[in-house]
């Protein structure tokens, strides 16, 4: 650490480390050395090498683990978390490196009920396309997908192949892009 440096000793610090991560020589999920270890070898206080810390934690860098150190966080193509805009099943499975595909237990066009018409806003009884899928990662169950769309809106629909077929890829070409949604994701025990 220099002194005479523009930037700041925590900022140094906090360069560094971000080095060492950048560069390999701390992987991705690895714990850093203790913190008085770091502060004697990189000769700052411990108030210092916490600030930097901080920051890199701040850059999603760094994780912190409470009562056991500082640990390097996943590398951002090894994130797994939800993006921060609407994706697909099968866009998610591609982002990371998993082979989606579905059990269709249910792909038919009828009339919409009175439940349905309320909750989509149409008229009871307008044709409406039900789709009911097992949702598959690597061959794993892992959801059940119910999608209603009024049949109008993509005609296609009905005769789509949903085992691969991705349903986002049918409503885009048919126009009909989803922009916006509301997902309730709720577990439960499965049944036999």
């Amino acid at each position: 650490m220099r002194s005479d440096h523009p930037d700041p000793l925590w900022l140094q610090v906090a360069a560094l480390v971000a080095e060492d991560v950048s560069t390999g020589r701390l992987g991705a999920g690895s714990r850093l050395p203790a913190e008085r270890e770091l502060c004697l070898r990189l000769g700052v206080s411990r108030v210092t090498l916490r600030k930097a810390l901080s920051h890199l934690v701040e850059e999603g860098v760094l994780r912190p683990s409470h009562g056991r150190g500082w640990y390097v966080a996943a590398t951002s193509s090894e994130r797994k978390d939800w993006p921060n805009r609407l994706e697909s099943f099968s866009e998610t499975a591609a982002r990371m490196n998993l082979t989606p595909t579905s059990r269709v237990l249910r792909s038919s066009v009828d009339p919409a009920t009175l439940d349905e018409a309320e909750e989509l806003g149409i008229a009871p009884g307008t044709p409406l396309f039900h789709l009911d899928r097992v949702r598959l990662l690597e061959g794993i169950p892992t959801a059940i997908d119910r999608t209603r769309v009024p049949a109008h809106v993509a005609p296609a629909l009905a005769e789509t192949d949903f085992t691969t077929g991705s349903l986002y890829d049918v409503l885009a070409s048919a126009g009909a892009e989803p922009v916006r949604a509301e997902a309730t994701i709720e577990a439960q025990a499965s049944t036999p």
